[in-house]
């Protein structure tokens, strides 16, 4: 049997030039072969398929979170891209991706097992949890192309990335979908983490370094969307916002186990 670690390496390396046939593309000016770059990445996205297939989840570990997280973040790309909504996005996200994947590789996969990990109730938490994650970091990216429109829209600049990003309008639009959906998504993972904590250890929460993080930046963006729906708050003010969350979730990361 071929080892998960050599689907991943495999996948990690198409993402990467996936990414570098999309740039160099754009810099040239020939847009026509910018499906040769999304085929690496779906081809990659395929070896990291076999990857998850093959993996120990019998224990959650970061390894397997980092790989879980650039999967899914790859599967909300092309959902987008169908819908018409990706205008953009791979200039951020492939390299997310990338990075992710890399991180994930440079860790051990090996995972002992533990009964009762492999319980539906647990998996479903972690794929809500994780794509909630995947939705707010798309909301990040809507909100870094909505400042490159504005900033385009104000120097009367028209051309390369200003012409595939999408409107201002629209990049601030699927912003705040995809925070709302991703919120969403996240709440029901964590709230099913609470009942799953409490089932296995009688407790709602430990009070450890993921737990911690994970709450703190569940309300940094609650707090957002409050904002936003308020203030109309967008561009930086948003942006910050969700810096602070996204620096709680990598905290979250950090409390999570290795081996």
């Amino acid at each position: 049997m071929i080892p998960p670690k050599i689907f991943l390496g495999a996948a990690s390396f198409l993402y990467l030039i996936g990414f570098l046939v999309c740039f160099l593309t754009l810099a040239a000016s020939r847009m026509h072969r910018f499906p040769w770059g999304e085929a690496c990445v779906a081809a990659g996205f395929a070896c990291h398929l076999m990857a998850c297939i093959l993996c120990p989840f019998a224990r959650m570990n970061l390894q397997h979170v980092l790989s879980l997280l650039a999967f899914a973040i790859v599967v909300i790309y092309f959902i987008l891209r169908a819908l018409k909504r990706g205008q953009g996005l791979w200039l951020f996200a492939f390299p997310l991706v990338f990075a992710f994947s890399v991180f994930a590789l440079a860790l051990p996969m090996k995972a002992a097992a533990t009964p009762g990990f492999s319980h539906t109730f647990f998996l479903l938490h972690i794929v809500a949890v994780l794509l909630g994650i995947s939705g707010i970091f798309f909301g990040v990216l809507y909100s870094f192309l909505y400042l490159f429109q504005e900033k385009a829209l104000k120097e009367k600049r028209w051309g390369g990335m200003s012409a595939l990003a999408p409107a201002l309008t629209r990049a601030d639009s699927f912003a705040v979908h995809s925070l709302w959906g991703g919120f969403i998504l996240y709440t029901a993972g964590v709230t099913m983490g609470m009942l799953w904590s409490y089932w296995k250890k009688g407790t709602f929460a430990s009070g450890s370094q993921k737990e911690v993080g994970a709450f703190i930046a569940w309300g940094i963006f609650a707090l957002l969307l409050i904002i936003r729906a308020r203030y109309g708050w967008r561009g930086w003010k948003a942006l910050a916002l969700y810096a602070l969350g996204v620096v709680s979730l990598l905290a979250a990361f950090g409390g999570i186990r290795i081996l």
